[in-house]
């Protein structure tokens, strides 16, 4: 019997360098943009105003430890931000989790390929839309000086309302336009897993009498219950990330700030308006360990329910 001795790793690189050598680009890119940066994160625990030296074996270097941290903790505002941003995550995940997959089952339901293609187009074209765009059309639509919005009001005898200076309404129209902009683009992948399935699966239902809605229910859900609770995952591990941050930048102004102010905007703005480069450090750490942590449990959580996990 012919043993199989196993291949070196030089000999490998050997028979499949270019391969190798097309990687480094991309190799390159991941190294500049996620691994170099992480030398930042020591700005957390200094005190650094710019033109102080940058990496942490320079001198020259002020250390303060956890001063930062502390004054996160003491800050009467970062409680405020905390729950802004956990109460409108929490938002987006309860009603934007679910459009994706209910538009991908009914569009795997239609049987005109063409109007099929329409539907999908036509749902994919808002992602693409630039999101100062979007939010100047929020902002125009929701005004009180001619928003579309309000002549409807004032047309059924209504006072005209400044809904984007209401801390009632905030929430609410950020949720509905963000679910409006990604649920077309974020069915893909779940229309990506259901063509996986094998289509054997359907006609046995079919040969056993079940209707397309039966199909639906005892064999796409099943197949792409997978890819759901693998995003669910990810999703969960960013509930501290505020959502999409050019959107309430775009929207918040000093009437809703109460209730727009996340973590995500408050880094923004300590870190690129106020120059505040260690507190928006701080910030970011803290916010970055919590999804981290939110992550591992969810998907130890997830495994051990229903046997679906990332690792």
């Amino acid at each position: 019997m012919k043993v199989k001795h196993k291949e070196s790793f030089w000999s490998y690189f050997k028979n499949h360098k270019m391969l190798y050598f097309m990687m480094l680009p991309m190799l390159a890119f991941l190294f500049a943009f996620n691994y170099l940066p992480i030398w930042g994160l020591s700005l957390a625990f200094r005190e650094y105003v710019p033109g102080m030296p940058l990496f942490p074996w320079m001198e020259g270097i002020t250390w303060v430890g956890l001063k930062n941290f502390i004054a996160l903790w003491k800050s009467i505002y970062t409680l405020r931000y905390f729950l802004n941003t956990l109460i409108l995550s929490i938002y987006l995940i309860i009603f934007g989790f679910f459009p994706p997959i209910i538009f991908a089952l009914f569009v795997n339901e239609i049987v005109h390929r063409k109007y099929k293609r329409v539907v999908q187009t036509v749902s994919y074209l808002p992602y693409f839309i630039s999101t100062a765009i979007v939010g100047g059309l929020v902002v125009n639509f929701l005004g009180t000086n001619g928003g579309v919005v309000n002549q409807i009001i004032e047309l059924f005898g209504g006072t005209p309302t400044m809904f984007l200076n209401d801390t009632r309404y905030f929430r609410t129209i950020y949720v509905v336009v963000h679910i409006w902009k990604n649920f077309g683009w974020g069915s893909i992948l779940y229309l990506a897993a259901i063509s996986s399935i094998n289509p054997e699966l359907y006609e046995a239902v079919r040969i056993d009498g079940g209707g397309r809605w039966r199909q639906m229910w005892h064999i796409t859900l099943p197949g792409i219950k997978p890819t759901i609770f693998i995003l669910m995952v990810l999703g969960m591990g960013g509930i501290l990330g505020g959502g999409d941050i050019e959107m309430i930048r775009m929207l918040w102004n000093r009437g809703n700030m109460a209730v727009s102010s996340t973590m995500a905007f408050q880094i923004f703005r300590d870190g690129i308006l106020a120059s505040k480069y260690a507190q928006a450090t701080a910030l970011g750490l803290l916010v970055s360990v919590v999804g981290l942590i939110t992550t591992v449990s969810v998907n130890a959580a997830n495994r051990k329910l229903t046997g679906f996990s990332l690792w």
